[in-house]
């Protein structure tokens, strides 16, 4: 095979897993508060980016939406990422976070995209 087509299938093959890898990250919405307005509600969403961010990158591979397998980001509770918060304030070598060496500012992005983006709807269930 000459080296010209060679480059034209690896090219075209980088094309379709890009598309797919694009084309498969599942929309994430957020419901920031209610009384953020301007600069506020920017900074918060600001926050909320940067922590989807983190999360895919930190998180996902065990707890998320972004890796195969998984139907969707984990529904922590508040007393789970409050437990979560204390064990990486005490530096709980078993916490996830303080093991993925995250700064104080990552780790509270990160919280904030969990406290903070759309849950899906559930569905109710007809009573019988």
């Amino acid at each position: 095979m000459p080296i010209k087509n060679k480059y034209v299938i690896i090219l075209f093959s980088a094309f379709l897993l890009l598309r797919l890898q694009t084309t498969a990250q599942p929309k994430v919405e957020y419901v920031p508060p209610v009384n953020l307005t301007g600069d506020a509600l920017a900074e918060v969403i600001a926050h909320i980016e940067k922590g989807k961010i983190l999360f895919k990158k930190k998180c996902s591979r065990c707890h998320g939406v972004f890796t195969d397998g998984k139907e969707g980001i984990p529904n922590f509770s508040k007393m789970e990422l409050a437990n979560y918060n204390i064990k990486f304030i005490q530096e709980d070598p078993l916490n996830h976070a303080f093991t993925q060496k995250m700064t104080d500012e990552e780790f509270t992005d990160v919280i904030f995209f969990l406290q903070l983006y759309k849950r899906p709807e559930v569905a109710k269930q007809d009573a019988k």
